[in-house]
């Protein structure tokens, strides 16, 4: 009995579905990649923001006690 990877089923894994799977995994990084970087983006928008609501609330409070 041949080995598997004498097989046609064998030589079709090796030959075609492992480097197709390896190039999916190298897609699938690159993604998260750019998901990650985009969240972190959103997340220093988010703080400057925070900073920004309350720096507006100190001058807010600042009035208020004129």
């Amino acid at each position: 009995m041949p080995e598997f990877f004498q097989t046609v089923m064998g030589r079709k894994f090796f030959d075609h579905d492992v480097p197709e799977l390896s190039q999916k995994l190298h897609e699938v990084r690159i993604e998260m990649h750019r998901s990650n970087s985009l969240k972190a983006e959103e997340l220093n928008l988010k703080e400057r923001e925070l900073k920004l609501k309350e720096r507006e609330l100190d001058l807010m409070q600042q009035m208020l006690k004129k």
